[in-house]
Parts: structure tokens; C-alpha cells; sequence
């Protein structure tokens, strides 16, 4: 089992942003993956939830990775495909550089060609990782100039997890369809700043949470 602790109120605000301007993305994925749900019912569970667990969670599985120091190795060395969480995955590029590549064979590296991508500050991409072999190479880098990025994949819950993992390959496949046809648009600072004020007026100061108990001394006793 793996605890997601809370994300910070900047980065929840830019994700919430980001889904809110692609609802036509979102729209279009969902009556994907109903046909993909009826064509492959599932054994247990409500098709119909399965897909909504897997819209509620788009983007919403955030982790952050940070390199510097020594080199990595080479990607063709790190090549690899994720699991089924990042079926559709957000990755932000926020200080240093990287470079990304991407196979266009699903079943070998050892003879290839890819895409390989030079991400720098502020770049982004959206993709499939979860059906595309990939690897992630980075230069010797000083603390200074470090790569940071926010890794944004799919929170799926255990039974939505269970299922989609049996269908990867094809869900993939949906996403990767509608992506074509509604890539990923970012959010403008106003935008963001908007959904920012929203969320940090639902938030809970952590003492209004406390409940206070009063004991009498024992020595009153």
C-alpha cells in the first residue's frame, strides 16, 4: 500500500486548472472508455465507475523528481514502460534540463528509433508511458541548475487499478487517440490564479480541526 500525502496548494491548483480547461479532452475520453468497458466488461464492479474513478484521477497522482550531481546512465540503458497509473501522464518541467525518449517499438530496444525530447525549463508534454518504452537521461548537473519535474499521473483506485491493468495496451491506445484530437492545453497565470483562490478558501485551519479536552487535576481528585 502506498500513502499519497497531500500536495501543496500551488500545484493542486494548477492540476484542478488544467482539468478544467480540457473538459472537452475529458468528455471525449470518458465515451472512449464506456466503448471500452462494454466491449471488455468487467468480472466484478460497475463499468460505469470504473471509468469515472479513472477521470477523477487523471493528473491527480503527483510525485516530483529531482536529479543532479552525477550523470545518469544512458537511456537506451533505462528503457522502460510504466505502470498502469501513468496511462495517461502529465510531466512539468519546473528548473534544470533532461532529455526524454520515447521507442516506437513496443516490444524491443534493442533495435530501434525513437523521439527523444530536450526538456528545459517550463516545457511540458502529455503522453501514454504506460504503453510507450521510454528512458529519462541527465546530464551532470550542479544543485543549482538541478532537474525538477512534477510527474503527473492517474489516482486509481484498487478495483479501477485491477481493471484497467488487465487492458493497458488498449486504453492506451483510446487515450492516445483523443489526445491527437484534444492535446492538452495549459492554463493561462490568471487561470490558475483563479482556481488558487478558489481552494485556499475551502482550506481548513489546522487548530480549527483540535478538540479540546479538559481533565481535572488528578491531585483535585
Amino acid at each position: 500500500m502506498t500513502k499519497h500525502l497531500p500536495c501543496p496548494l500551488p500545484i493542486t491548483s494548477f492540476i484542478e486548472s488544467v482539468r478544467n480547461i480540457n473538459s472537452k479532452f475529458f468528455q471525449h475520453l470518458e465515451t472512449s472508455l464506456l466503448s471500452l468497458t462494454s466491449a471488455n466488461p468487467p468480472d466484478t464492479g460497475d463499468p460505469i465507475a470504473l471509468v469515472q474513478d479513472f477521470l477523477s484521477g487523471a493528473f491527480r497522482n503527483i510525485a516530483i523528481q529531482i536529479h543532479y550531481n552525477s550523470a545518469s546512465y544512458e537511456r537506451t540503458m533505462l528503457y522502460h514502460m510504466d505502470h498502469v497509473f501513468s496511462a495517461l501522464h502529465m510531466a512539468v518541467t519546473l528548473n534544470g534540463r533532461r532529455t526524454v525518449g520515447f521507442s516506437k517499438s513496443r516490444n524491443s530496444v534493442s533495435d530501434f528509433t525513437e523521439i527523444s525530447l530536450e526538456m528545459q525549463t517550463g516545457d511540458v508534454y502529455a503522453t501514454t508511458p504506460a504503453g510507450i518504452l521510454h528512458g529519462i537521461e541527465v546530464d551532470k548537473l550542479e544543485v543549482d541548475e538541478r532537474s525538477v519535474a512534477i510527474q503527473c499521473r492517474t489516482l486509481l483506485g484498487p478495483e479501477a487499478a485491477k481493471y484497467w491493468s488487465k487492458h493497458v495496451s488498449v486504453l492506451c491506445g483510446e487515450i492516445g487517440k483523443v489526445l491527437e484530437v484534444y492535446p492538452i492545453k495549459l492554463p493561462s497565470y490568471s487561470q490558475w490564479k483563479t482556481e488558487y483562490d478558489i481552494l485556499e478558501k475551502k482550506l481548513i485551519v489546522p487548530e480549527d480541526k483540535f478538540i479540546q479536552f479538559e481533565q481535572e487535576d488528578d491531585e483535585k481528585k
